[in-house]
């Protein structure tokens, strides 16, 4: 049996979470046992992820309350941050991430990156999982002393997993790593999860108007900020429809005032985290991408399942969900561009109703199983 180590920076918080959720779901048992590492201690809902695993934490507080051990906890983990952003990661690695693996995987950019990089373990394979745009959105960058810094961390891994061939471009134009190294394996989609988990009690959406859902980290990069002013020029143009957006981050704020400001509450409602999106997104006509940049959406590939039209801005992974068009409606990435779209959709029905049919057949493509069966082919090479 081989031992696997992923390296996650969290659990839950977007579609690169989901996806590591699916993969330790299906992956055999009776072939790997399993360790998880995330950056911060998370509770394990078992509810999602299904199947047995260690688990294990990076930055660990102390949760007791002895007073004594909670100053004690604090002094360890700042120094431990201090050695994790100032010594070579390599120490980190050997001070702080437990047992011997015979395959250890970075599942996300960044921290998770960087501290698989720093493994001693010369009889490991390593493989590291790029979900996002670095050319567009180069948000590790603050890991790293530069390109080339982060370029020498890649570079220690045996294989990089791009979620789309658009991502993989990206990559290797920014980082001029060995294009042998570099692969493209999409994310896999658990269709029968996704439909189990729509069927849950949901809340009631109004059937006479269209819903149009929006899912993903509020965060500049995901766009909704421009999402937010496409829906004010909609609402001057006196078009009926609700937007739901579910998402947790740093943006909320901004985002509520904006929705407060310009009076857009009968249009627009946030709702915040929600552990099953799908009860909400079931009853939706739309899922708008306005994303900056993507590396694959996961949540344009769901949404297809569910059967909702898709809209997204051209940016790598959708463009290649949708294939370039046929499957879903590209907009220029701009604010005009998602207005643009949005208002030729929202007044004409019959164009609504193809693009859900083509959601749905393009939704066909997902095959989980099959898609693991890659992955394990991956590990095991």
């Amino acid at each position: 049996m081989q031992k696997i180590l992923f390296m996650a920076n969290s659990l839950y918080s977007g579609g690169a979470e989901r996806v590591l959720q699916t993969v330790l779901n299906y992956l055999d048992r009776d072939k790997y046992e399993i360790t998880l590492y995330s950056l911060h201690r998370e509770n394990i809902d078992r509810d999602i992820y299904i199947k047995p695993f260690n688990y294990r934490v990076v930055f660990d507080k102390y949760s007791g309350k002895n007073v004594l051990f909670k100053i004690l906890s604090e002094i360890y983990l700042k120094i431990k941050g201090v050695i994790f952003n100032y010594c070579p990661i390599e120490v980190f690695n050997f001070l702080f991430i437990r047992g011997r693996y015979d395959v250890e995987i970075a599942f996300i950019e960044g921290e998770s990156t960087k501290i698989v990089s720093g493994s001693g373990n010369k009889n490991s394979k390593k493989l590291a999982w790029v979900h996002i745009d670095l050319e567009k959105n180069p948000w590790t960058s603050f890991l790293y002393k530069n390109d080339l810094d982060e370029r020498n961390h890649y570079n220690k891994f045996d294989q990089i997993i791009c979620v789309s061939e658009a991502t993989r471009q990206a990559f290797l134009r920014k980082y001029h790593i060995d294009e042998e190294k570099v692969i493209v394996h999409y994310n896999p989609i658990d269709t029968q999860f996704i439909l189990d988990k729509s069927s849950e009690l949901s809340i009631c959406l109004k059937h006479d108007i269209i819903h149009i859902m929006a899912v993903g980290r509020l965060v500049e990069q995901k766009g909704f900020d421009r999402l937010l002013e496409a829906v004010e020029k909609l609402k001057q143009k006196n078009i009926i429809f609700q937007l739901h957006i579910l998402g947790e981050g740093k943006q909320k704020e901004d985002l509520q005032s904006y929705v407060t400001e310009h009076g857009l509450e009968k249009y627009v409602k946030l709702y915040g985290y929600v552990k099953n999106p799908y009860t909400i997104m079931r009853s939706g006509d739309i899922l708008v991408c306005s994303s900056r940049a993507e590396g694959y959406s996961l949540v344009i590939a769901e949404a297809m399942v569910l059967g909702l039209a898709i809209i997204t801005t051209n940016c790598s992974g959708p463009y290649e969900l949708i294939d370039g068009g046929k499957y879903g409606i590209l907009t220029d990435n701009s604010t005009e561009g998602i207005y643009k779209a949005l208002e030729h959709v929202l007044k004409n029905k019959k164009m609504l109703e193809r693009y859900k049919a083509l959601a749905l057949e393009r939704s066909k493509m997902f095959n989980v199983q099959h898609n693991i069966q890659a992955i394990e082919q991956i590990i095991d090479k």
